[in-house]
């Protein structure tokens, strides 16, 4: 893919990380041991228990909680000398994840599998990649590539009640309320764990800021 590093680099080298996180935990596992093994710095400061995926989220996260995060659609020249790290490589990687746990990861690799067919050899821009996954996927995603990309707003979803209720047929179904209480619009995933142990996880429909 000749993605245009300069003026889109979240396509590039954001894309890459998720790509390179996605393939640490496969290779190493979600005990994290092989992500400290490789890394003796994070090994040093207590990181060790974290995956690939984990760190990406927590560099995000450093410049959001003090608001220095830059929207990914930045060109590189724009991007302060702290965010061309945590935001064009690991934001990019966390908003991705975010992506495939949402679309399912079967859904999800055939819609980056078509990406790469369609414009291999070529010069692919933002719209191509979201034409893309809305092809595949037959969604509107238009909230997460305005929200995630275009943007820099944040995303705050909270549970503000959970209740059993009882069904017909003596069965038992917990209802959630979520709210958004960010500044982006997008899906919100709420588990359950029943006494087994066994959890099921459900998504929201892409829910904009106060919406419940």
């Amino acid at each position: 893919l000749g993605s245009n590093e300069r003026d889109h680099a979240w396509m590039d080298e954001g894309i890459n990380s998720f790509n390179e996180d996605r393939y640490m935990i496969t290779k190493y596992g979600e005990d994290k041991k092989g992500e400290a093994r490789m890394n003796k710095l994070m090994a040093a400061i207590d990181l060790g228990r974290m995956n690939a995926r984990d760190v990406s989220m927590l560099t995000y996260l450093l410049t959001a909680s003090y608001d220095f995060d830059q929207p990914l659609k930045c060109h590189s020249n724009d991007y302060l000398s702290i965010n061309y790290g945590a935001n064009v490589y690991k934001k990019t990687a966390a908003v991705f994840f975010y992506l495939q746990q949402y679309l399912g990861e079967e859904l999800f690799d055939k819609c980056m599998q078509h990406y790469f067919s369609e414009w291999k050899f070529k010069h692919p821009q933002p719209k191509d990649i979201e034409a893309c996954f809305e092809k595949i996927s037959g969604q509107n995603l238009d909230w997460f590539f305005q929200s995630f990309i275009e943007s820099n707003g944040k995303a705050d979803f909270s549970i503000r009640s959970a209740k059993n209720k009882k069904q017909a047929d003596g069965t038992a179904q917990v209802v959630a309320t979520v709210k958004n209480y960010g500044s982006i619009t997008g899906p919100c995933n709420v588990t359950t764990v029943n006494k087994d142990g066994k959890t099921q996880t459900q998504w929201t429909a892409p829910l904009a800021p106060g919406k419940k």
